[in-house]
């Protein structure tokens, strides 16, 4: 990796580096779509007694 900055543009946080003298643009949305993240805030977890609970019925 050679050059590299940050720079908001638009209220969005962008982090640019040259990558095999190739320009890269990484932004929060990049990070959390690569990581599968993009639903993160939306998945539901039950309780551990519940889920316990429910397996004992199987």
């Amino acid at each position: 990796m050679e050059a590299q900055s940050m720079k908001k543009v638009n209220d969005v946080m962008r982090f640019q580096a040259l990558v095999d003298k190739k320009r890269v643009i990484i932004t929060k949305a990049t990070i959390r779509y690569a990581l599968r993240l993009v639903d993160a805030e939306g998945i539901g977890c039950l309780p551990n007694e519940e889920i316990f609970t429910e397996l004992e019925r199987m």
